[in-house]
């Protein structure tokens, strides 16, 4: 693979009134691929973090997402609020920022990907520890792997 094929930005100008035609081989194919799976990933935990941590400091009882108040009995919470507006902080804004960077700047895009990665599993792991175990921290568990697998797999990461 050439230096100049790995660094060729596969996503086409956008301009007015042009026609864009791309011929792409199969290893450019699998990197747009990979790079739209990564990035729709991303975006949907960003907004998914964003959303769960504001309706947690919208109402820190946790009602509007039927949390379980004892969960929190042998953590450093009170309330949901503090766990909420860590995962907007870190998790929402993090992931959300993390795709763009993907997106606008893929050759530190692919670092951070990783990055958001790792940081997810290391978020939830926490959580299981502090709260004990909820099934959705499995499912963003497997959601940090699965981005630090497409991150690793992709031809600019670290």
């Amino acid at each position: 693979m050439t230096s100049a094929r790995r660094d060729r930005d596969l996503r086409p100008s956008l301009r007015a009134a042009d026609t864009v035609t791309v011929n792409l081989d199969d290893w450019e194919v699998d990197t747009v691929k990979r790079l739209q799976t990564l990035v729709t990933l991303e975006l949907l935990t960003g907004v998914f973090a964003v959303v769960g941590g504001l309706l947690l400091i919208g109402a820190p009882d946790g009602h509007l997402l039927a949390t379980n108040r004892n969960a929190l009995a042998n953590s450093p919470f009170v309330d949901w609020r503090m766990p909420g507006v860590l995962l907007v902080a870190f998790v929402g804004i993090g992931f959300l920022i993390t795709a763009a960077l993907q997106w606008l700047v893929p050759r530190i895009g692919w670092s951070m990907s990783l990055l958001a990665g790792c940081g997810l599993v290391a978020f939830e792991t926490v959580e299981v520890v502090l709260l004990g175990f909820q099934p959705l921290q499995a499912i963003f568990g497997a959601v940090g792997v699965a981005v630090m697998i497409l991150a690793l797999g992709s031809p600019r990461s670290v």
